[in-house]
């Protein structure tokens, strides 16, 4: 299965500065799993900051594509960007892995999905739906 990662990087908080150069990046790995497409992802980002100025701040989100493979008109993007107090914010901006949804639909497949998602996001399943 592919799977698209949105990776943080940010440069390191200079003194008496709140606002940072920052990138993100969407990065495309095969992988069997979730986790092992994060594991691909963190390896890569190691790659990617060596010998720059920039830092992996950590990945925002990871979604499985449910193609055999990506082809014409798969969308994967990435931008430079300027963000106040990112490195404050990590815990916020971050996810922990086990908080990732497609994680936990991989490692709980027979647990229903409305047991594994929070009401905001049933309310926006029902609004894409038009069901009140």
């Amino acid at each position: 299965m592919w799977y698209r990662t949105d990776l943080l990087f940010a440069k390191p908080k200079a003194d008496g500065t709140r606002t940072v150069q920052c990138e993100s990046c969407n990065v495309l790995f095969e992988a069997h799993t979730a986790v092992e497409a994060i594991e691909k992802a963190e390896r890569w980002a190691a790659r990617h900051v060596d010998g720059s100025d920039f830092q992996l701040v950590g990945l925002e989100n990871i979604t499985s594509l449910f193609e055999d493979k990506p082809g014409d008109g798969t969308e994967i993007g990435g931008m430079y960007f300027e963000d106040e107090d990112v490195w404050e914010r990590k815990a916020d901006l971050i996810p922990e892995r086990s908080k990732i949804p497609v994680i936990q639909f991989e490692q709980n497949p027979d647990v229903p999905v409305k047991q594994l998602i929070v009401e905001a996001q049933t309310k926006g399943i029902r609004e894409i739906f038009g069901e009140d």
